[in-house]
């Protein structure tokens, strides 16, 4: 069975995926996945120092460990996936970030006034070899969240896309170039 963030979040306010084919084996996608850095990227790096401040991992973070850091708790893993969440005021503009002792906290997570976003990041067989895909999707607890969430949400949906992609081409670019 497919990975799937229904089992930690199946109603969302939003939901965002991006995917990038590779010619790379899975196996191979999915190692790329775990040696590309931050610092491999033009846009992420500061982005994620500009948008995190103080949480922000280190330019050497992998794309793989970036999920696992300071403010995210790793949820579930297989083979060539991982789930991972974060919670608390995503719309801050240095986040206030709520922190767990499980992935059963995590799932129970419901503070008013907050949201959760859980994070997929997995590698499939595709058609041309391999693909990556993203998904996170973000729940807000109550109205008054979501209204905070939501102008945040407009201004910066386009541009995860953008970020996400530049990733993922770096992840795809790193696995074609080791083969």
């Amino acid at each position: 069975m497919a990975p799937s963030l229904d089992t930690w979040l199946p109603d969302y306010h939003v939901r965002a995926v991006h995917r990038r084919a590779s010619r790379a084996a899975p196996a191979e996608l999915w190692d790329a996945a775990e040696r590309t850095r931050i610092r491999d990227t033009r846009v992420l790096r500061p982005l994620i120092g500009a948008r995190l401040g103080p949480h922000a991992p280190p330019p050497d973070t992998t794309f793989r460990e970036l999920f696992r850091t300071d403010i995210f708790t790793l949820l579930e893993e297989g083979d060539r996936y991982s789930i991972s969440g974060v919670a608390g005021c995503l719309w801050a503009p240095r986040g206030e970030y709520s922190r767990f002792e499980s992935a059963a906290d995590y799932k129970q997570y419901e503070e008013p006034g907050r949201a959760k976003g859980p994070v997929l990041t997995a590698v499939r067989e595709h058609e041309r070899g391999s693909e990556i895909v993203t998904e996170i999707r973000v729940w807000c607890t109550d109205r008054r969240a979501e209204m905070r969430f939501r102008p945040v949400w407009l201004v910066v949906s386009p541009f995860l896309r953008f970020v996400r992609m530049e990733l993922l081409r770096a992840v795809t670019r790193r696995a074609e170039e080791a083969r």
